[in-house]
């Protein structure tokens, strides 16, 4: 009687603890949408996914005192994960300690270069933002380890997605029909949506970050998936939109590049439908698509501008530490070092009054932390290829690389336009459940094969 109670005890205990670390999932899902680019979204300048991901940290040490033990589950991109995370203290604690690498006076004297953002703190702060990126990442994909749970966090997503490109299309309706700017929305030279986030780029992450989910689901309907057809069509239908006005240049290559990579996988359908829209919308708006997005795409990939400029600065930092880098979330306190070390200005750059990021995340990552950095990144980004190409062809597997594998590869892809990729929370998100969607169904794949 004993022994049963102290099992039903047991089972109960698991049981309310799996609730709540799936609760703590389902949190952070919702929050990787709670983005801006200035504090309005913020929680004391912490934005609201890295919180939660302080919440999950938290619920896991309380988990694993109640069971008596710690236990993340391992996968196929653990090793390069906790790699990735090893390697870059590593390379700071290198960066501190060799007198080749100290940082120049004038970065004492930054006005931005204080609290978290000071020469003491900031690469420790970026460490602890890389910290909680990998932990959320492993967190997630312990957790969610059923079909059913996979589906859950699908559909918290195409909930939230939904207000998410509401507000964006408000913005487009009010704007042109009505003359009301509500939100962020640049107007000069021409009208660009930035949703709720302050800037279009930014809200671009978002849309993409989603639309692939959206497409694999009217694709690839699943039986998890508790939206209609019809409203899955147009939640597609709001997102492209939203998308178009965002005028993103490096969001439309990404986008297009991924559905390229995936285009096996969409229905000939769905292929013909969208080859013919997008032919038809280039021919009706040639002039306006060649005068802005070829012509930006070309100017801020091959002329020189702000961009081009933190690149070639990135380079010069990788090409003078090239073996650890100098040192995780250093490289803005060392920018306008290297601008005069290769005698490189730019007017619109003031690295005295604004943090100047490398806006390329793989240079920045390079710049940072070195070729054994980009060798260990390289090394990630080949496992997740691998565990694309599995010999599972059930429909929820395909559903996921679909969803989530083109989502990733459209935000690695864009990421050669901004930096810092590895700790948004959207990202995070996105590219856990790619790791867990696949784990799971290709073990149940492999069990019904049995």
């Amino acid at each position: 009687m004993e022994q049963a109670e102290r099992a039903y005890t047991g089972m109960g205990t698991r049981e309310s603890t799996a609730g709540l670390n799936f609760t703590a999932v389902a949190v952070f899902t919702v929050s990787v949408f709670i983005l801006s680019n200035d504090n309005s979204l913020r929680i004391a300048s912490v934005s609201v996914s890295t919180a939660v991901a302080f919440l999950m940290l938290a619920v896991f040490l309380v988990s694993g005192l109640k069971k008596g033990r710690f236990i993340l589950k391992g996968h196929d991109v653990q090793r390069p994960l906790f790699l990735l995370f090893f390697w870059a203290v590593f390379s700071l604690i290198i960066a501190r300690l060799d007198p080749w690498k100290a940082l120049p006076e004038a970065a004492y004297s930054y006005t931005w270069a204080n609290g978290m953002n000071s020469p003491a703190w900031r690469g420790a702060s970026f460490l602890l933002r890389l910290f909680l990126s990998v932990f959320a990442i492993e967190f997630i994909i312990s957790n969610v380890d059923t079909k059913e749970k996979v589906f859950r966090v699908v559909n918290i997503t195409l909930a939230v997605y939904f207000l998410v490109c509401l507000f964006g299309l408000a913005q487009i309706i009010l704007y042109f029909f009505f003359h009301i700017e509500a939100g962020s929305v640049l107007t000069e030279p021409h009208f660009r949506a930035g949703g709720y986030v302050g800037e279009p780029q930014t809200y671009g992450i978002l849309l993409v970050s989603s639309l692939f989910l959206v497409i694999a689901a009217v694709n690839k309907r699943c039986e998890g998936i508790y939206f209609s057809r019809r409203f899955l069509k147009i939640l597609l239908l709001m997102a492209i939109i939203d998308l178009v006005f965002t005028f993103s240049v490096s969001m439309f290559v990404s986008v297009l590049l991924a559905l390229l990579f995936h285009s096996n996988e969409i229905r000939k359908r769905g292929l013909i439908i969208f080859s013919i829209a997008g032919g038809a919308a280039a021919y009706a708006f040639y002039s306006f698509l060649n005068s802005v997005l070829i012509a930006k795409l070309v100017s801020e990939t091959f002329t020189y501008n702000s961009r081009t400029l933190t690149w070639n600065i990135g380079a010069k930092m990788l090409g003078e530490n090239p073996i650890a880098g100098v040192g995780i979330g250093q490289s803005p306190l060392l920018s306008g070092y290297f601008s005069e070390l290769i005698n490189l200005s730019f007017d619109s750059l003031n690295f005295d009054a604004f943090r100047v990021t490398l806006l390329n995340s793989y240079i920045e990552w390079g710049a940072e932390t070195g070729i054994v950095g980009l060798a260990v990144l390289l090394y990630l980004i080949y496992r997740c290829y691998m565990i694309g190409r599995a010999r599972t062809q059930s429909k929820e597997f395909k559903f996921v690389r679909l969803a989530y594998g083109g989502a990733l590869l459209a935000l690695a892809v864009s990421a050669n336009s901004y930096g810092g990729v590895f700790y948004v929370g959207c990202f995070n998100l996105v590219f856990a459940m790619y790791i867990a969607g696949t784990r799971v169904f290709s073990r149940a794949a492999d069990a019904a094969a049995l």
